[in-house]
């Protein structure tokens, strides 16, 4: 196992911690490395629901997805993270 691949193991395997910590964890999963040439490129889903709060004003509770996304070159990695609230309709 690379380098690259371990950080990003470890960094979803964090992640993954803290969610669990402060949430419920959902459904997700994870691809990778996937080869492009010089590059690998690895992803990782996951959906979250957090309990109600009052005093983050947090009625209902929270739902929301992370995503872990790393592109390789076997010397360096890029690692982006993405949170994203999703509210449920209110019609």
């Amino acid at each position: 196992m690379d380098e690259q691949l371990t950080f990003f193991n470890r960094f979803v395997n964090h992640l993954s911690d803290a969610i669990g910590r402060h949430g419920q964890g959902g459904a997700g999963g994870g691809v990778g490395p996937i080869r492009h040439n010089k590059l690998r490129i690895y992803c990782h889903h996951s959906d979250f629901h957090t309990g109600e709060n009052p005093e983050l004003r947090t009625v209902g509770g929270t739902r929301g997805t992370a995503t872990v996304f790393m592109v390789s070159d076997d010397e360096s990695a890029t690692l982006f993270l993405a949170l994203t609230e999703v509210t449920p309709n209110a019609g």
